[in-house]
């Protein structure tokens, strides 16, 4: 029994531990602070070699500043949008602000909207702030589709705003899909899902990791996978026209550029038209390199981009260039939120989660040691019983031979 309660006892004290790491060690993240000090507060500059704080400039009260980083001796870098310069200033000169609005200095207004989905299985947090430093305000649901208006400064956090919750989520983990339609050619071909497009196949995306569109969800005869294209020499992205060229001179044409050598495919004379459908990657020549389609033919290949031996002529629709249909990539935005009256939304963050884990993992743990500790009563109990009932059958035994002996011995008394 010491040994169970021991362990009881270990688990105790090593379960509030481990949640705490599991949850993540603390990190500086990005935050908005206001100006605590009925006269304002001072923000300084710093000297690496003297380790001195020099005052910089004054700050009202209730001036907003965006924290950045961590200093010594109790003072954080932060970013002045008001004068639009960084400093540093007293940890107790400033408060976190418990919530982040839209109309904050801070915050930027998209000047197209777009829409956005929920990619992460389970769904995604919603923070009050465009940091994980801020609290709980919500829940939304894979797949869900919102509209972002505004992102924080550098575009990480977007708000979200559907009429049922509203605050911030991380757009940079691929949790989120944005909306932004394009178009690719294929350079060779390219297995999407269980389908294989071929090379100079075109492919359609609806949604992309990030603004940069990293990833995106190629599309190909109702298959689709997500696909790294971000300088990626397998595919070509698409505008709605394509530079006409005409060749200067004889030059040679590709199969495929790249570090490892060139795979040299023909030749074209002087006076060759060409559609250039989009650049590849950095190559290892002077000149960079350019996928085109020969005028009046349909399969790609790679040249030298060298002016010395090209002309530009003009610009065509890329659908006549590739002679292949195209998608529209028109951007769709759903309509402005509606304000409806909701319920309080009771899912668990995930602080809460791992707490509520660690208190279930006691709770089991102690009800298998009461368990236990039962099981052993009802077994000793058991083994009590036991070991008084062989001693009391001899007992039994011996009193009813020595009865019989008895009434035998009378019997032989009366017979004689």
């Amino acid at each position: 029994m010491k040994r169970v309660f021991r362990l009881l006892l270990i688990m105790i004290m090593v379960i509030p531990f481990v949640a705490r790491a599991d949850m993540g060690a603390p990190e500086l993240e990005l935050y908005e602070a206001y100006v605590m000090p009925e006269g304002g507060a001072d923000y300084y500059d710093y000297n690496p070699t003297t380790k001195e704080y020099t005052v910089k400039g004054h700050l009202n009260e209730g001036i907003i500043v965006m924290v950045e980083s961590d200093y010594e001796d109790g003072y954080v870098g932060v970013f002045i949008s008001s004068v639009n310069q960084n400093g540093i200033m007293k940890v107790t000169d400033i408060a976190k602000m418990d919530e982040v609005k839209p109309d904050s200095p801070y915050v930027s207004k998209e000047e197209k909207p777009y829409n956005a989905k929920v990619a992460k299985i389970g769904g995604l947090e919603v923070k009050k702030g465009p940091s994980e430093k801020y609290e709980y305000a919500g829940w939304i649901d894979k797949d869900k589709v919102f509209t972002v208006r505004y992102s924080d400064y550098d575009g990480s956090y977007v708000y979200i705003d559907d009429g049922e919750v509203k605050g911030w989520v991380n757009g940079y983990r691929g949790d989120l899909l944005y909306n932004q339609p394009s178009n690719y050619i294929l350079t060779k071909s390219l297995k999407i899902d269980n389908v294989t497009a071929p090379k100079d196949a075109i492919v359609h995306s609806e949604w992309c990791t990030d603004m940069w569109g990293r990833s995106a969800v190629l599309e190909y005869n109702n298959a689709e996978a997500l696909i790294e294209v971000y300088k990626n020499d397998d595919m070509i992205l698409l505008e709605d026209e394509v530079k006409v060229l005409k060749t200067k001179k004889t030059i040679k044409t590709y199969s495929n550029i790249d570090y490892y050598g060139d795979k040299q495919k023909g030749t074209l004379p002087e006076g060759t038209e060409l559609y250039l459908l989009g650049y590849g990657v950095d190559s290892n020549d002077d000149f960079g390199k350019g996928y085109v389609f020969e005028k009046g033919k349909t399969e790609g290949f790679w040249i030298y981009m060298d002016e010395s031996a090209l002309d530009e002529v003009g610009y065509e629709k890329t659908s006549n260039a590739t002679k292949q249909e195209i998608q529209e990539t028109t951007t769709t935005v759903a309509a402005e939120p509606k304000e409806v009256d909701t319920v309080e939304n009771k899912t668990f963050s995930t602080r809460d989660v791992v707490i509520i884990s660690a208190i279930v993992g006691v709770v089991v743990a102690l009800t298998a040691i009461v368990v236990i500790v039962l099981i052993n009563k009802k077994k000793k109990k058991a083994e009590t019983t036991t070991v008084e009932s062989t001693i009391d059958v001899p007992v039994e035994t011996t009193t009813v031979d020595n009865t019989q002996e008895v009434k035998a011995d009378n019997n032989n008394e009366e017979v004689k």
